[in-house]
C-alpha cells in the first residue's frame, strides 16, 4: 500500500481545492514522508502555474506545513535516543534467559525432563516486586540503563560457566553430535525463543534521533548477540555433554561460588527486560487515552495496568515451572510468527509490485518455513508440556 503511494508521488495532478489531505495525526516515523508529499505539491503547483491552468495550492500548501510541522514537533517529542541506545535497547532486548537453553538444545535437542528449582519461587517473587517501578518509565532512552545491567547480567553468566572449565575442575571433553534430525522440531523454538524482540523493534526505531542508522543498529545488536549465544552454546555442550540441563547453570557444580553468581544472574535478568518489552503496550494504551487526561493520570494508569500484567506473569510463570518446554513452546507458537512469518508477510505486501522475483520466492519460502517449523515445534513441545504435567500431578 504504502509503495504504491510512493509511486504516485511523482505523477500527482493539479491539486484541486476539494482533494482531501493526509490526515495530521501521523507518527514519527512519517516525517519525512510527509515532507515529501509537500514538495510533491508545490513542484505540481509550479507545474499548473506554467500550464496557464487553475491552481489553487495556498489552502493545500498551509495544510501540508501544518502536517510537517506536527510530526515534526511530534519527532522532536519521541525520538530522543541515539545510536549507542539503541544499540544497547535491542541487545538487551535479545540476550535473556534463552542462552540458558543453547547448550542443553546444541547437546540434547529438547528432550530432558522437567525443570523445577525447588525455592527459585520466591526469590522470582521478590525479583518481580523489585522490577516493578521500572515499568513507571517512560523514555526508551532512559529504560537503556535496564539494558545495560541485562547485558552485564549475561555476560556474567558467560564468564562464570567459563570460570567451571578453567578452574571448577570440568574437563571440556565431551563430543557434541554433528545433527539430529528427529529432534529439529523439539529444539527450534528454544533457538527461536533467543532472537524474538521484534515487537520492540518499532518502538526503537521510533525513538531515535537517526532513524536511517537503525539497519547498523539491527547488524551490530545481532551479530553480538549471536556470537555470544553459539559460543556459550559449545561451550556448555563441551563443558557438560549429555548431562547438559536446560538451564545450563543448573549444571554447574553446586559447591563453587561462580554457581551462586551466575544463579543470582539469572534472577536478575528478567527485571531489566519487563521495562522494555513492556513499552510497546504501554504506547499503544496511551494513545487510545483521551489526550484530555492530565499526564499525571496518564502515568499512574500506564503503570498500574503494566504492574497488574507483571504479577499475572508471575502468577503463570509460578504455575507452570517447566524451563525448557515454555520456551520451546513459546518460541514455535509466537516467536516464529513475530521473527519469521509477519515480517516477511508484511513486507511481500508492502512491497509487492517493487520487490524481485528472486527476493520475492526468498520470502514466499522463509513464510512456509517458518510456518512448518512452528506447527511442528508447538505440536512437539505441547505434547512434552502435557508430559511434564502429567507426571508432576502423578507423583
Amino acid at each position: 500500500m504504502w509503495g504504491k503511494k510512493w509511486n504516485s508521488i511523482g505523477k500527482l495532478p493539479c491539486p484541486d481545492s476539494d482533494n482531501s489531505l493526509p490526515h495530521r495525526n501521523q507518527v514519527a516515523s512519517e516525517t519525512v514522508r510527509a515532507a515529501n508529499l509537500a514538495a510533491a505539491q508545490w513542484v505540481s503547483c509550479d507545474v499548473c502555474v506554467e500550464e496557464n491552468k487553475i491552481c489553487k495550492c495556498e489552502k493545500d500548501i498551509e495544510d501540508l506545513k501544518s502536517v510537517v510541522s506536527d510530526t515534526d514537533v511530534e519527532h522532536h517529542v519521541k525520538a530522543n535516543g541515539s545510536f549507542v541506545h539503541a544499540v544497547i535497547n535491542m541487545s538487551g532486548m535479545l540476550i535473556g534467559l534463552g542462552q540458558l537453553s543453547t547448550p542443553y538444545a546444541l547437546e540434547n535437542g529438547g528432550w530432558a525432563s522437567a525443570f523445577l528449582l525447588v525455592g527459585l519461587g520466591l526469590v522470582t517473587v521478590v525479583a518481580v516486586l523489585v522490577a516493578l517501578p521500572s515499568l513507571w518509565l517512560r523514555n526508551l532512552s532512559s529504560i537503556s540503563f535496564l539494558s545495560t545491567a541485562g547485558i552485564i547480567m549475561s555476560l556474567l553468566i558467560f564468564t562464570m560457566v567459563a570460570c567451571t572449565g578453567l578452574f571448577g575442575g570440568v574437563k571440556a571433553d565431551h563430543t557434541i553430535p554433528a545433527l539430529q534430525l528427529h529432534n529439529i522440531p523439539a529444539i527450534s523454538g528454544l533457538y527461536i525463543f533467543s532472537f524474538a524482540g521484534h515487537i520492540v523493534f518499532p518502538d526503537l526505531y521510533i525513538a531515535m534521533k537517526d532513524p536511517s542508522k537503525f539497519t547498523k543498529v539491527s547488524i551490530v545488536s545481532f551479530t553480538l548477540v549471536t556470537m555470544l549465544y553459539t559460543a556459550l552454546a559449545f561451550m556448555g555442550a563441551k563443558l557438560y555433554g549429555p548431562e547438559v540441563s536446560s538451564q545450563i547453570t543448573l549444571s554447574m557444580p553446586r559447591s563453587l561460588i561462580v554457581t551462586k553468581i551466575a544463579l543470582w544472574a539469572t534472577v536478575l535478568t528478567p527485571m531489566t527486560k519487563y521495562a522494555l518489552e513492556f513499552a510497546p503496550f504501554a504506547m499503544q494504551l496511551e494513545h487510545n487515552l483521551p489526550q484530555s487526561m492530565k499526564s499525571k493520570t496518564t502515568m499512574i494508569i500506564r503503570g498500574s495496568v503494566g504492574s497488574l500484567l507483571l504479577l499475572a506473569i508471575l502468577a503463570l510463570a509460578l504455575s507452570v515451572p517447566y524451563f525448557e518446554h515454555v520456551l520451546s513452546l513459546t518460541g514455535s507458537l509466537v516467536s516464529v510468527g513475530i521473527c519469521i512469518i509477519f515480517p516477511c508477510a508484511f513486507y511481500t505486501k508492502i512491497f509487492w509490485t517493487q520487490i524481485s522475483k528472486p527476493l520475492l520466492i526468498l520470502n514466499v519460502a522463509l513464510i512456509v518455513f517458518g510456518f512448518l517449523l512452528g506447527v511442528s515445534g508447538t505440536i512437539s513441545s505441547s505434547k512434552s508440556l502435557i508430559r511434564s504435567l502429567q507426571r508432576a500431578h502423578s507423583a
